[in-house]
């Protein structure tokens, strides 16, 4: 009797561990992180780049998009560096324990010669003073795609006017409406 007890507990034994050995063996793919969307993520010290991206029509002039999250208790400024053909960086302050969506007009990082087309990776560096840098290689996309359309970089509004040039500085501003400041020529 006790023989066919001990031969039921190993038999017993052996099925639970067969049939739990692959969940035993094999690491939980909810505990691995990954990147759920066509950005790019890593980690700079104390910040967490998370879903870069860069988006562009021509080439040239690029927006830059990510999260930001500060997981420290003071505010960092991070320089973000894209390094394109030409070297092109930017500061952004993220505040202490949050986040910065950059895909916010608000918040928008536009590099004007990044040189690299839509389809490429393109090396993105980030650093702030204390922290190791690091750098990654991040997808440059198009508006082709509906969700996308908004996050092309946008045309300046305003254009810069030398000071050196007197014939492009602006008429001063006048409340005049323009029956009151157009009278025809005499004559």
């Amino acid at each position: 009797m006790r023989a066919r007890v001990t031969v039921s507990v190993a038999v017993a034994a052996t099925i639970a561990l067969g049939t739990a050995g692959c969940g035993f063996m094999t690491p939980q793919s909810t505990t691995e992180h990954y990147d759920a969307s066509d950005g790019v993520s890593v980690t700079v010290g104390k910040v967490d780049v998370r879903n870069a991206i860069l988006f562009t029509d021509d080439g040239e002039s690029a927006r830059f998009v990510a999260t930001l999250v500060n997981n420290s208790d003071s505010r960092k400024v991070v320089t973000i560096q894209a390094k394109g053909k030409n070297s092109d960086e930017t500061d952004v302050t993220v505040p202490a324990n949050s986040s910065l969506d950059l895909a916010k007009d608000s918040d928008a990082v536009v590099f004007d010669r990044l040189g690299s087309k839509a389809g490429v990776l393109t090396r993105v560096f980030f650093t702030y003073p204390s922290a190791e840098g690091a750098s990654i290689r991040v997808p440059v996309l198009t508006g082709a795609l509906e969700e996308y359309k908004t996050l092309l970089p946008t045309p300046s509004s305003t254009a810069t006017v030398p000071a050196t040039d007197p014939t492009l500085t602006p008429a001063p501003y006048t409340d005049a409406t323009p029956s009151e400041s157009a009278t025809p020529a005499a004559g």
